[in-house]
């Protein structure tokens, strides 16, 4: 059970279990099940799977949104309605969707990522899985992209840096100290998992792939209008154009299907006309 609410007011029911060499890595939330007593009473119950998210996410985050259920939560007006509700909030939620694989992996990793101290305020990253976010809690400094490698972006979130490595970097380098306006263009928010950054005087391309449509918001990206182009084995699937605002974001949605992975281009119009061999993958 992974619940934590006004009648679970505790961690100890956030974890997992490790017994005799093995792992096993838990749903980050509790299904409808637990809420209603093994299905039998309170039925509305699941709706309270809201105040988990809420305390698993601050003050700082634990685990990730997540919302299991089975299907006979539709059997239950009161259950139908508060499971609707609960993917109508994750449909609005911040986060970037993922597969339960690929949830396990990122877990595994989590126990498995070495680092290397380079200096004092630099780290390699290694042997990570399929880990790629690092958190510093109350943190003062951002990434100096100058000296990180295999960075795709950070974000500061409830007073905590999330740092975005790469997954096509096997050994990213991340270097902290970074003040005022980065040396590039960075991702700042994606609802798409992103490898394979790439950045050109003429703007920048990567690989992405997920579920839903890909909600993008790069930043300090550098000033102008922007063309953006999708595609899935050298074919076009979408094309679109933004421009960045006065604080140096650059955010755009590709309402395109990045299941089976999408190669996107990113090209300031000025660099249009010219050829972007350097930006294709």
């Amino acid at each position: 059970m992974v619940v934590i609410d006004g009648e679970y007011p505790t961690l100890a029911t956030v974890a997992g279990v490790e017994f005799d060499g093995a792992r096993q890595i838990f749903a980050s939330a509790s299904n409808e099940n637990t809420y209603t007593e093994l299905w039998t009473r309170r039925f509305y119950g699941f709706r309270f799977l809201r105040e988990t998210l809420r305390r698993t996410e601050i003050p700082r985050r634990i685990l990730p949104h997540n919302v299991y259920y089975h299907m006979y939560s539709g059997e239950k007006t009161a259950a139908l309605k508060a499971l609707l509700e609960n993917l109508n909030d994750a449909n609005k939620a911040e986060i970037a969707p993922v597969s339960t694989s690929t949830y396990v992996r990122i877990a595994e990793g989590f126990f498995d990522v070495k680092f290397e101290r380079l200096d004092n305020q630099t780290w390699r990253v290694v042997e990570r899985g399929g880990l790629q976010t690092l958190r510093f809690d109350s943190a003062e400094r951002t990434p100096d992209y100058g000296r990180s490698r295999g960075i795709l972006g950070h974000r500061i979130v409830n007073g905590s840096l999330y740092v975005a490595l790469d997954p096509a970097n096997v050994a990213p380098v991340l270097a902290l100290g970074g003040e005022g306006r980065s040396a590039r263009a960075y991702l700042g928010q994606s609802r798409w998992l992103t490898q394979g950054l790439r950045i050109a005087e003429a703007g920048f391309a990567y690989q992405a792939n997920g579920f839903g449509a890909g909600e993008y918001v790069w930043q300090d990206v550098p000033s102008g209008d922007y063309r953006i182009n999708a595609a899935l084995d050298g074919q076009t699937v979408w094309q679109g154009n933004a421009t960045v605002d006065q604080t140096g974001t650059l955010a755009f949605t590709i309402p395109a299907n990045g299941m089976d992975g999408l190669d996107v281009n990113v090209i300031r119009h000025s660099f249009a006309a010219v050829d972007q061999k350097g930006l294709s993958r």
